[in-house]
């Protein structure tokens, strides 16, 4: 059997400090699971990823908390993925008041043989 062709979404959020952000967080994960079919994320309740930057203009290095989100749509790259996730970053910048919210896409390949099958 061939493998699944998807497109991977890959979104890095804040960590959630405040009740706000944990309803954005919410909302982004209702979302994307709506749009795409399903969302894998790293826990709330602890963070799991730490980001890490050279600020040129402090010249120091900074970091951060942050939560991963993933989710592996049906379908390839085009104008309606492309126009939903510059909504979904505008959305979440505007209200984590966030400068920069990281979105990736990737093609990735499934393998599928042996799905359902127990």
């Amino acid at each position: 059997m061939p493998p699944q062709p998807l497109t991977r979404i890959t979104i890095l959020l804040p960590f959630p400090t405040t009740l706000e952000q944990y309803f954005v967080v919410n909302d982004v994960v209702e979302s994307l699971a709506k749009f795409s079919g399903g969302v894998t994320s790293s826990l709330e309740s602890e963070p799991q990823f730490r980001g890490s930057w050279y600020d040129e203009e402090d010249e120091e290095i900074k970091g951060d908390l942050n939560l991963l989100l993933f989710s592996d749509a049906p379908l390839a790259v085009n104008s309606e993925l492309i126009s939903y996730l510059e909504e979904l970053k505008l959305d979440c910048q505007y209200r984590l008041q966030e400068k920069i919210i990281w979105i990736t896409l990737h093609n990735v390949d499934r393998i599928v043989e042996g799905d359902y099958q127990i």
